[in-house]
């Protein structure tokens, strides 16, 4: 009976995950940059956005109050944007975390919280996208992704290799866009990275996303509803065995 109970209570004990989300993408204009690029979490049907990280194009122009062409723009599902800090050409490593806990999220730009808040939906895909809304030969770029679960790193990509890693797949891809995979042009480490491009035309789009749900945790407990009817029936078989065995009678060496 107490191994019964010891092990129901094993089965019962869980913890929400810490997901943390994040890479080194590269600003090649900052506030003079021709097109957006955008990063970002989504539900499972990739038509809710959850948290996002968005440079915008140069017709925005400077503002502290609305959307800024200078300014980071992070955004979070409960609390929408903001304006983060002011953009510089270069190389930047932005996360996003999520605590299914409490349903708070936070957005970091080089170690440092731009934005926080909290959400609803539960974050299932990443996605990078580029819009080149003036046309003309533009390219954006990110290296470096990794994926941490309550602080284990469980997954990271290089991008270093000429095909699309398992777990990503296109979302759109016009005509006159294309998706460089081990891109040689711009890379933060290693011998690629993972560019988005346009070669002319404009108001062009190119996407491309990684299913989280991929990532196995290897931190998670199983859920109570599948695994503890298998160990009572273990521990009730146990039990029965051991009842059976009391009642079986001692015999002894001797014949007759």
């Amino acid at each position: 009976m107490h191994i019964l109970i010891i092990l129901v209570m094993t089965a019962m004990s869980s913890f929400a995950a810490t997901t943390s989300i994040s890479f080194w993408a590269y600003d090649k204009y900052a506030y003079n940059s021709p097109y957006y690029s955008h990063y970002g979490v989504s539900d499972v049907t990739n038509t809710i956005i959850i948290a996002s990280i968005d440079l915008n194009d140069s017709g925005w122009g400077f503002s502290t109050t609305v959307t800024s062409s200078y300014h980071v723009s992070p955004f979070i599902q409960s609390n929408e944007g903001t304006l983060g800090p002011l953009r510089s050409v270069g190389w930047n490593q932005y996360a996003i975390i999520f605590n299914e806990s409490n349903k708070t999220s936070s957005i970091l730009m080089d170690g440092n919280t731009i934005h926080s808040g909290t959400y609803v939906n539960s974050p299932e895909i990443f996605y990078f996208g580029f819009h080149d809304y003036y046309g003309g030969a533009q390219e954006t770029v990110i290296d470096d992704f990794q994926m941490r679960i309550n602080g284990t790193l469980v997954y990271q990509q290089g991008f270093d290799g000429t095909v699309l890693p398992d777990g990503w797949y296109v979302l759109r891809q016009d005509g006159g866009t294309y998706i460089a995979y081990g891109d040689t042009t711009t890379v933060h480490s290693g011998t690629g990275s993972m560019a988005l491009g346009a070669t002319a035309g404009g108001n062009l789009f190119s996407s491309i996303a990684f299913d989280l749900a991929s990532v196995s945790d290897p931190t998670s407990v199983p859920e109570p509803g599948t695994v503890l009817p298998s160990l009572l029936l273990v521990c009730s078989g146990l039990y029965i065995r051991f009842i059976r065995r009391r009642r079986t009678p001692r015999r002894s060496g001797k014949i007759g």
